[in-house]
């Protein structure tokens, strides 16, 4: 990935540019996100424990929402991208909005989420005095990929300049097995596309009463120093507690940090733990709707503004 070095003049006209908050007049289907979320992280679905049923149910959901909302499969064939697991065929789901501008459209944000989850596996805490056995993890992380999934379907109605590549990561819990797998074979499976940035969402439906963490980082101390005036520029409603990576003690623990390894910018959105964490109790009733909106929206801002950049090499 090729990240120039800006001039400090040349910095400060990039940075202008995100002062103007370019976005559309966009509305969240509340229902959709809600409904999405309350299906994903339903008995039904078993915890979405990676090589059981309920996993495929969830990956074959994604699926057919990318379908419903116009999204291509990545390699013209399938949205599943294969890989090894325990001695088992999983998938990553993967869907693509192709850019609008000719001269920037080979360019591409990944923006993803992992839909797997701890089903009844050992690492499900029981809750004693009940009966339910399922961890079906509403925020952990259905929360983020119904996130993804909005966005996605907002994104389809109104292109960027960059192409958006949309990532539902597998095997994200037995310790981000497929982001690591598609960061190592990003040449491979993404030929023809230059990956810009890339912007993960772990868990961002709970916590309401603080601002969601916007955890960003670089190995090129120049595009660290952007995602940071970005992420201020649009933080005039207090919407993001911002920090960087390296200060911040969950970065390597989520989808986002295989791709920071690799060289590529990145951002991830959270509201941190709660007492439901990886427990039976983290349910669909007890996610923070209005909260989830909003966040959305906020996120939609971030993405929206990196993928409409006029510049061609941010």
């Amino acid at each position: 990935m090729k990240i120039i070095q800006l001039k400090k003049t040349d910095k400060l006209n990039s940075i202008s540019f995100y002062k103007h908050n370019y976005k559309n007049n966009i509305e969240i289907d509340e229902s959709e996100v809600k409904n999405n979320l309350e299906t994903l992280s339903s008995d039904e679905f078993g915890g979405r424990l990676v090589g059981t049923e309920g996993n495929i149910k969830a990956q074959d959901f994604l699926v057919n929402k990318f379908k419903e909302y116009g999204l291509k499969p990545y390699n013209n064939n399938t949205y599943l991208q294969s890989f090894k697991w325990n001695g088992l065929s999983v998938n990553n789901v993967i869907g693509v909005i192709e850019g609008s501008d000719p001269n920037l459209k080979n360019e591409a944000i990944i923006v993803g989420a992992h839909f797997d989850h701890i089903g009844q596996s050992y690492l499900c805490w029981k809750v004693p005095g009940t009966n339910d056995k399922i961890c079906n993890g509403a925020d952990d992380n259905a929360s983020g990929t119904v996130a993804m999934l909005e966005l996605a379907r907002l994104f389809s109605k109104f292109p960027t300049k960059r192409t958006i590549i949309f990532v539902g990561f597998n095997a994200e819990e037995m310790g981000l097995i497929g982001s690591s797998d598609l960061s190592n074979k990003i040449k491979e499976l993404l030929p023809n596309y230059n990956i810009k940035y890339m912007i993960n969402m772990d868990m961002v439906g709970r916590n309401g009463d603080k601002p969601l963490t916007a955890a960003f980082d670089s190995k090129n101390p120049s595009s660290a120093d952007l995602l940071k005036q970005i992420l201020q520029n649009l933080n005039s409603n207090n919407d993001f507690d911002i920090i960087q990576g390296k200060y911040f003690k969950y970065f390597p623990y989520s989808d986002h940090y295989p791709f920071y390894k690799q060289g590529f910018p990145v951002i991830m959105f959270s509201s941190l733990l709660h007492n439901d964490y990886h427990k039976v109790t983290d349910e669909a009733n007890k996610i923070d709707y209005s909260t989830l909106f909003k966040r959305i929206q906020a996120i939609y801002n971030v993405v929206n503004t990196l993928a409409n950049d006029n510049q061609k090499n941010i």
